[in-house]
């Protein structure tokens, strides 16, 4: 366990702030002090990272996809109107 006391003044001033968010994140009717707490410092972020990164598709690739079920979809509406006909 890291002793406090042997932290940098910068630490340190991170550890006020740290206890800060704590208690803004504490429930309002909780009446006491939490007991646990995970904060995580992220010292790098790559928003372009390939395993996050969403494969985009083209609008004719889409189109291409849903053509099939699109084509049903019409079928089924055209006998919903024949069977209301029938009714």
């Amino acid at each position: 366990m890291h002793s406090t006391s042997a932290q940098s003044p910068g630490k340190k001033q991170g550890s006020q702030q740290r206890t800060l968010t704590i208690e803004r994140l504490r429930p309002a009717k909780l009446n006491r002090a939490a007991r646990r707490a995970i904060i995580f410092e992220v010292a790098a972020w790559d928003l372009n990272c390939p395993q996050h990164i969403p494969q985009p598709f083209s609008l004719a690739d889409v189109e291409a996809a849903s053509a099939a079920m699109l084509a049903r979809i019409a079928e089924l509406e055209a006998e919903v109107e024949l069977l209301k006909k029938k009714s």
